[in-house]
């Protein structure tokens, strides 16, 4: 990780966490960062573990483990074979059986929202889950969304759902919020 100034001269560097599974972390996109009140919070497309480093100690604090319960953590890498067949062979047995960490937002001053993919059979699942960083606990509870969500903020996420079709036959997107007002409640 390196920090800049608004020059962009470099300020101060410092070394996260050695991956786990490199080869599928460099290739896939993914996982995401916040900030809040001095502590970096991050997660890997792989998954597994949400990380927390102090950026005014430049030290690394415990990492919280990330489980759902609907498909396995990732066991093994995908090959760094830099052939694509037998990338595309890996990659395809990843995302059968395991899940990714698409993407986590700063939903408000206290959670984060994470989202991963999973296959149920042959459709894909988008599950949210929230992050207390007051108690650095993963809530249990969870909802699987058919679409992911493209933005959080402020207790509101928000979609584009651009199955609903015009009168003329032309898609007409639109976006949805759902607003967090507490968990288990969402469309508004």
């Amino acid at each position: 990780m390196r920090k800049y100034e608004e020059t962009g001269r470099l300020v101060k560097e410092a070394e996260l966490i050695n991956p786990p599974f490199p080869a599928f972390n460099y290739r896939f996109e993914g996982g995401g960062t916040a900030v809040q009140n001095g502590i970096l919070y991050y997660i890997l497309p792989s998954g597994a573990k949400l990380y927390r480093y102090d950026l005014e100690r430049d030290t690394h604090l415990e990492s919280i483990p990330f489980v759902p319960d609907y498909k396995p953590v990732m066991d093994e890498d995908i090959s760094s074979d830099p052939f694509p067949t037998q990338i595309a062979k890996d990659l395809g047995e990843i995302m059968d059986n395991h899940y990714k960490v698409i993407s986590m937002y700063k939903l408000s001053e206290r959670y984060l929202l994470i989202q991963t993919s999973f296959k149920e059979g042959e459709k894909v699942q988008y599950g949210v889950h929230l992050f207390d960083m007051e108690t650095n606990k993963i809530e249990e509870q969870y909802a699987v969304f058919g679409q992911l969500f493209s933005f959080a903020r402020n207790n509101k996420a928000y979609r584009i759902d651009d199955r609903k079709v015009s009168d003329e036959n032309m898609l007409n997107p639109e976006i949805v919020v759902y607003e967090f007002t507490s968990w288990g409640e969402n469309e508004h």
